[in-house]
């Protein structure tokens, strides 16, 4: 295995972190956005203040392996 592939790149906390090999699907205009990277970023958005409760209603906001649970 590739150790640059394999280095954290950014570290979310709680033991969740985002690899070259997740964040390449970034970079492929033909590639799906992986379940690690669709993940890491629901979970960023969880931690902005205001945003599930809003005005005009609310908002859920789970990850995918929740959403695999519910099939």
């Amino acid at each position: 295995m590739d150790a640059a592939k394999e280095q954290t790149l950014v570290d979310y906390g709680d033991g969740v972190v985002a690899t070259r090999t997740h964040l390449e699907c970034l970079l492929d205009n033909k590639a799906m956005v992986n379940n690690e990277m669709a993940n890491a970023y629901i979970r960023l958005l969880q931690c902005v203040k205001g945003l599930k409760s809003r005005e005009d209603g609310e908002a859920y906001l789970e990850t995918a392996y929740i959403f695999g649970m519910l099939k």
